[in-house]
């Protein structure tokens, strides 16, 4: 598999929904099939050397691996909720790892925005 991807989220809201399709793919970019029993973990953070989740998601909690045929090999579904964001503010950091066979990889990282929103 590549090296990391930089992936700048759009800036947001407070309290914003957030809908994402993660594609993973390898150095020759193509789509890296996601196998049973591989873990995902996707966290936001105040920047890149905090350990501090602001927010995390795993499969199941916010992650959902899609069935890996098709178009949709090495596809995950991202869902952060308005309840997580509603509490954030500035530019933070986000980064998402899958561990596979054992092997730990950052798929992306990059910075999230969340912006102030005086009426949600």
């Amino acid at each position: 598999m590549s090296g990391a991807r930089i992936v700048n989220a759009d800036p947001i809201y407070q309290g914003d929904q957030v809908e994402s399709v993660v594609q993973v793919y390898d150095q020759l970019n193509q789509a890296v099939t996601i196998a049973t029993g591989s873990s995902i973990d996707y966290g936001i953070f105040m920047d890149d050397n905090s350990v501090a989740y602001l927010v995390q998601k795993t499969i199941g909690d916010g992650i959902t691996v899609r069935t890996q045929i098709g178009a949709d090999i090495g596809k995950f579904d991202l869902v952060i909720l308005p309840a997580d964001t509603e509490p954030l503010a500035g530019v933070l950091y986000h980064e998402c790892v899958m561990t596979q066979d054992g092997k730990p990889r950052t798929i992306f990282y990059g910075e999230f925005p969340v912006n102030v929103s005086p009426i949600k």
